[in-house]
């Protein structure tokens, strides 16, 4: 067959794109195809490929004069459109090409078609273009044999969405299920126009950027194109600027090749979501579903009302700004919706918010912080997603949880956390001991679970006792603490007012300032050789305490109101060897009058007479 350098002239082109209702086929015309040498190789301004005004139930396809065609694998270089852009002359530049030819467009730079394989491109990033679709955006199909004419194939579907509204949409995401393609790479079979997907090729996303503000007066139209072919179930959000969200969903399982698929016009309403076969007519309510929308923008509460809100203490500290707080009657809660992601419940987020019954927490918030929810007291259920790494300190004191999970993000939890929980019966997750009352970090205990107790041992896994972990545990009568404790914070039992007993540890050395303030049941106490130091007021306003065993033979360093200096009929006993020591020693001395020795190394049981008393 002789070859020809030439172009290729397509005349009285291009197809129609029709509405379902009245076009069951495609309704392309035919082309005529022959050969010319040619030297032209002049480019011309770009302009798009584009749908025409609608005629009566179609919408015509118009040529480009950017538009590329690939006939065998070789790429037009040059294209010129008749005056009624339904026909346009490809040109081709030091090409030999011989029948049958096997035609595609678009042309898309680094796809196989330009190797001779014949191969189209659905785009999955496409752009909003006033009342058409952008350039390329609809594939076609040609095959040639010499004969006489040849049929130019739609390969796309398209929708349209008309949305009224007072937002500007800012993208339309178009997912189908998991497998099928809605974008990419596609062999075609030119002659039949199938098409089947490459794999690795394609995706099961299209991305539509708009960035167009809506009217709510005149819906505004946008063109998104797809595969033909069954594309199963497909989930459409729509997003307005400020991170609002539309679910709707297209059963899009017999989308036609070159058939716009046009929908009611509806309006936008954010957390709105609704089948698009069966679209409400324009004038009704859309369902609304506050789940459906980007959950890590809104934070659900109960408060006991339905009418009256809580309003957060501080509305700035969430990493994202309030821009309503609304009661959902379906879901029977409140939702303070955000216009960013909630990435923290910052300092005093909503301290003393009393009514606040349960919270939950979005799964963006990496911090829980300062006081975020103290005070709350009437705050039983809340869950820390797994994104929390931090929990701060007075994070949730003073409220009315039952039981907490900490999740295994989390690395960090303030001093009192959960400080004056008296409710709390159990922590469970990362940090809680095996009878679940305590959290202990890194051999702190730093939170515990009173609710229901009346004794307690501390496990012996425990290195130090946190401030303010038993404080106002006001049932416990009796508590042990192991050898293994070194300390013992300030505050840590104050207010434990039915606190009779007390054993501590051989291994503490510091016993710091108010750790049993103000424990009024307290009657005797045995302070081991191992103390070293108590702060100012450990030991104050113990009003019952009436005998205190010291067995360091050093006087331990004291501070400021160790004991009650007042107290009647207490006694403070120390090694006889000792006794100067205690009644001259800085601090002890203002207790010289209630100190008195004893001879044994080995104290009496509580409530005897030491054996030796001076």
């Amino acid at each position: 067959m002789k070859k020809f350098s030439l172009f290729i002239h397509i005349a009285a082109v291009v197809a129609l794109f029709c509405v379902p209702t009245s076009c069951s086929q495609d309704t392309t015309e035919s082309v005529e195809i022959a050969g010319y040498q040619s030297q032209l190789t002049v480019g011309l301004p770009s302009t798009r490929t584009y749908l025409g005004d609608k005629e009566g139930d179609t919408y015509p396809t118009y040529w480009s004069d950017n538009d590329a065609i690939v006939v065998n694998g070789a790429v037009s270089t040059t294209t010129t459109i008749n005056d009624n852009k339904t026909s346009a002359t490809f040109y081709f530049a030091n090409v030999v090409l011989e029948t049958p030819y096997y035609i595609t467009y678009p042309y898309t730079e680094g796809s196989a078609c330009a190797e001779g394989k014949p191969t189209v491109v659905f785009k999955s990033e496409q752009s909003y273009v006033a009342n058409t679709f952008d350039a390329g955006n609809a594939p076609m199909c040609g095959y040639f044999d010499g004969s006489d004419q040849i049929v130019l194939q739609h390969l796309a579907g398209v929708m349209r969405l008309s949305i009224t509204g007072n937002y500007t949409i800012s993208t339309i995401e178009v997912t189908a299920p998991e497998g099928v393609a809605l974008a990419g790479e596609f062999d075609v079979d030119c002659q039949s126009g199938a098409i089947s997907a490459i794999e690795g090729k394609t995706t099961n996303k299209v991305t539509y950027t708009a960035n167009e503000a809506l009217s709510a007066d005149e819906a505004k139209d946008f063109f998104i194109t797809v595969p033909a072919g069954n594309l199963g179930v497909c989930k459409v959000v729509i997003t307005e600027k400020n991170g609002l969200s539309m679910n709707l969903q297209w059963s899009a399982t017999d989308v036609k090749a070159g058939v716009v698929r046009e929908f009611k016009a509806f309006q936008f309403k954010g957390g709105a979501s609704f089948e698009l076969g069966t679209l409400p007519a324009e004038d009704d309510e859309l369902v609304i579903e506050p789940p459906t929308e980007n959950k890590n923008r809104v934070i659900y509460y109960t408060n006991g009302s339905t009418t009256e809100p809580t309003v957060p203490t501080d509305i700035n500290v969430f990493g994202a700004n309030i821009v309503s707080n609304t009661y959902n009657a379906e879901k029977e809660c409140w939702v303070i919706k955000f216009d960013g992601d909630v990435t923290q419940i910052g300092e005093y987020a909503f301290t003393d918010c009393t009514s606040l019954t349960s919270v939950t927490i979005p799964d963006s918030v990496t911090l829980i912080g300062f006081g975020a929810f103290s005070g709350c007291t009437s705050l039983t259920g809340i869950t820390i997603p797994n994104s929390v790494t931090k929990i701060g300190i007075e994070a949730f004191c003073y409220s009315s949880l039952t039981s907490i999970i900490i999740p295994d993000s989390v690395t960090e939890i303030g001093e009192t956390a959960f400080s004056g929980c008296t409710s709390m019966t159990a922590f469970y997750g990362k940090f809680a001991s095996t009878d679940n009352r305590c959290l202990i970090v890194d051999g702190v205990l730093n939170s515990f679970a009173p609710a229901g107790l009346t004794e307690y041992t501390i496990p012996d896994s425990v290195t130090k006792i946190e401030k303010y972990t038993f404080y106002e545990c006001s049932a416990l009568t009796s508590v042990t603490i192991p050898d293994s404790v070194t300390s013992i914070g300030s505050y840590a039992f104050s207010y434990c007012t039915s606190l009779t007993s007390v054993t501590i540890g051989n291994s503490v050395s510091l016993i710091e300032g108010f750790a049993f303030f103000n424990c009024t049941s307290l009657t005797s106490v045995t302070i081991p050789d191992s103390v070293t130091k108590i702060g100012e007021h450990a030991f104050f306003n113990c009003t019952s305490l009436k005998e205190v065993y010291c067995k360091a033979t050093t006087p331990p360093t004291g501070e400021t109101d160790m004991f009650n200096n007042n107290a009647e009929e207490r006694k403070i006993y120390v090694p006889i060897s000792s006794l100067e020591a205690y009644r001259t020693a800085e601090y002890w001395s203002a207790y010289a009058d209630s100190i008195e020795g004893y001879l044994t190394t080995t104290l009496p049981e509580t409530g005897e007479d030491p054996d030796g008393i001076e």
